[in-house]
């Protein structure tokens, strides 16, 4: 299924139409003087308000986020509650080894590519580097995270957009038949693993349930046979650049991956933009493997450091 399907956008924000009288200009026919009136509306408080701009209003949809405490998370301020809806720009990472061009699509992700557009405005990313590494059956390089430990973040996370059969999912509940049961959510990693931390207090051999990454509890033959719901998965293309997130709905961030070949993962990542220019940056640092002892995952030899990201028109 291809993951660039369009998804239905949040209604646009009203925005409070501006009143700007013209110039109005009366020549006098005995001095060829004139006289120019020019009419600003103030608000309630009598501030002046700007006058528009000659283009069309942007469209803004809103947009949801909730705080999530991260480990070493850089401040940034008031987050944004809109973002634009429509046209294409273009996140310029420039790195110590040179230019990654990523172009996005607001029609499709509007808030990731306005959370991510805030972000490199905050100056987040500078200093950051490309953390992790995949090189077995999922070939991604991942970035965004300031402790440059996977566990880290801005403060906040943010719904997925731009996924086949994209839903609000509600908060997954145990069956009848797990009453009295804990339920331990797993962390998805990628490359298909999974990890669970139990709960302090639960001996090993307790009473619990492991619950898949993005799957729900649902009834089915007692609770240590419970059903998952899983999510499909999906083609990620060599090029393509999503958000990380920690295996839960709702948990984008500012940790994102390019991928640098073909890679099926499940329909969970935000898919939102393609790398324009630079992929043989990428290219590189894969082609550099992973550090010894670490396996197919881990930090990269070839170091990338992203030393600061702007926006611009596409």
């Amino acid at each position: 299924m291809d993951i660039d399907g369009e998804t239905t956008p949040a209604a646009p924000r009203r925005r409070t139409p501006q009143l700007v009288a013209g110039v109005v200009a009366v020549l006098l026919a005995a001095g060829a003087a004139f006289a120019v009136w020019q009419l600003t509306r103030s608000d309630d408080a009598g501030t002046p308000v700007a006058a528009a701009s000659s283009g069309p209003p942007e469209q803004l949809v809103s947009c949801r986020s909730r705080p999530e405490p991260a480990p070493g998370a850089r401040q940034v301020g008031a987050v944004p509650t809109a973002a634009p809806g429509a046209g294409t720009v273009v996140l310029a990472v420039t790195t110590n080894l040179g230019v990654i061009e990523i172009v996005m699509d607001r029609a499709r992700t509007p808030c990731t590519a306005g959370f991510l557009s805030f972000l490199a405005g905050a100056k987040f990313f500078d200093g950051t580097e490309c953390h992790r590494l995949v090189t077995g059956s999922l070939k991604v390089l991942q970035c965004g995270d300031p402790t440059g430990t996977g566990a880290g973040g801005p403060g906040f996370a943010f719904d997925e957009e731009n996924l086949p059969g994209l839903a609000p999912t509600p908060t997954p509940t145990p069956s009848p038949s797990c009453a009295g049961v804990t339920v331990v959510e797993g962390e998805s990693v990628p490359g298909g693993g999974m990890r669970i931390t139990v709960p302090s207090g639960l001996a090993p051999s307790g009473n619990f349930v492991i619950k898949m990454p993005g799957a729900a509890v649902e009834g089915g033959l007692g609770c240590p046979f419970a059903r998952q719901r899983e999510v499909p998965e999906i083609m990620y293309p060599r090029g393509r650049v999503a958000m990380a997130n920690r295996g839960q709905p709702g948990t984008s961030g500012s940790q994102f991956f390019f991928v640098y070949d073909d890679s099926r993962l499940g329909a969970s990542y935000t898919p939102f933009g393609r790398v324009a220019t630079g992929m043989e940056i990428i290219d590189q640092v894969a082609a550099g493997g992973v550090v010894a002892g670490a396996g197919t995952d881990g930090r990269p030899v070839t170091a990338l450091t992203i030393l600061n990201v702007t926006v611009r028109p596409a």
